[in-house]
């Protein structure tokens, strides 16, 4: 994305979509409308800007709306948007073994279930190791730039999330290395599905040996994915746009 193309007529200057920016690049002019700064990090086009704007105001990120009930599978797994704001609220325990439980019936090769789950709600941990993966990525000229806009007490590895679930198997049990993935993505949706919102951590799963520390996880397991977990700050009002279909039939 150039720059935001937004309706300045439609948009009531919640703020909301710098708010909610990933790579922390939107920020609001003098008259309350956002606008894309320079100087941080890339676009990755993710369109949560367009999803969270009530008004649909930023035309660039707006996709076809699908009318649909949100009980209705289709127009949910479109609406499933990356949590990267989380409430202050702590997450019952239940409601996290309800997503797991849904998790369980994915299919695995001849139906083996290798995958296992650890959950860390350990505030003082996740803290820990947050503090010491942004460390450790400021350090990446990469990663500086997405840290550029990042405020003292701001966590841009885990997002302030109250849960962490980290996604496992032991390879002997695995007989398609596809299995982990499959159910970590039931579960992403299960989540989602019962109020909670996640965000796959790309970070925590480059640092597989300090999560299987923090997370007392085998040795020798495969880490499948790491997600952040809780209550979501913010309701998607919108679909942003994706990419065209590609498909080739043979």
């Amino acid at each position: 994305m150039e720059k935001l193309n937004v309706n300045e007529s439609a948009c009531r200057s919640c703020g909301k979509c710098a708010e909610i920016c990933p790579m922390a690049i939107i920020a609001l002019d003098d008259a309350g409308h956002p606008y894309k700064r320079e100087g941080g990090a890339e676009c990755m086009d993710c369109g949560h800007c367009a999803a969270i704007c009530p008004e649909g105001a930023i035309i660039s990120m707006l996709g076809e709306q699908d009318a649909g009930r949100r009980e209705d599978f289709l127009p949910f797994m479109k609406r499933r948007r990356s949590c990267r704001k989380f409430r202050k609220e702590s997450v019952p325990t239940e409601l996290i073994d309800r997503a797991l439980d849904a998790a369980r019936y994915a299919p695995s090769a001849k139906n083996t279930q290798p995958v296992e789950w650890t959950v860390i709600s350990d505030t003082a941990a996740i803290q820990s190791l947050a503090k010491a993966l942004f460390e450790k990525g400021r350090a990446n000229p990469e990663l500086a730039r997405r840290y550029a806009f990042v405020d003292g007490d701001e966590d841009p590895i885990f997002r302030s999330a109250p849960v962490l679930v980290a996604v496992h198997s032991d390879p002997k049990n695995v007989l398609f290395p596809g299995d982990g993935i499959i159910a970590a993505t039931c579960f992403d949706l299960a989540a989602q599905a019962l109020g909670l919102g996640t965000c796959w951590s790309g970070t925590a799963f480059s640092a597989t040996d300090a999560v299987k520390r923090l997370a007392r996880i085998p040795e020798h397991h495969n880490l499948h994915a790491v997600f952040m977990l809780g209550f979501p700050e913010h309701t998607w009002r919108q679909l942003p746009a994706r990419k065209e279909l590609w498909v080739r039939r043979i």
